[in-house]
């Protein structure tokens, strides 16, 4: 027998109407409640320490923490769109420096090689 909530298709408990997410009987409200704690407690957090050198470097770590949010179940959508939408536009100015980077080191290597003269 499916739960009596609106649009659930998951199966009722055994002497219960609704299945476990939507049950309000006392024990299962609190294994739902032990149930969701250890799942936030086996979320990967990196200790690994940060290394900055470069704009390559921040460009990587933010990649990395973009996908992070983004995998995340933690935080509101309102939240996690506004964090990837202000990690976004902080990558696209990270990408233009480091384009700009790169062509300013072409061009000194074409005048140190002689060829803008």
């Amino acid at each position: 027998m499916n739960c009596n909530k609106t649009d659930c298709k998951a199966s009722a408990l055994k002497n219960d109407e609704f299945c476990f997410f939507h049950s309000q009987r006392p024990e299962i409200v609190a294994k739902r409640t032990l149930a969701q704690s250890k799942g936030g407690r086996n979320t990967k957090i990196s200790n690994e320490p940060i290394t900055i050198e470069s704009l390559e470097d921040i460009h990587t770590t933010l990649l990395e923490t973009l996908n992070e949010i983004r995998g995340s179940g933690k935080d509101s959508t309102v939240s996690k769109s506004r964090a990837i939408a202000y990690i976004c536009l902080i990558l696209a100015n990270i990408r233009d420096r480091i384009d700009l980077e790169k062509r300013v080191e072409a061009l000194e290597k074409r005048f140190n090689d002689g060829y803008l003269s």
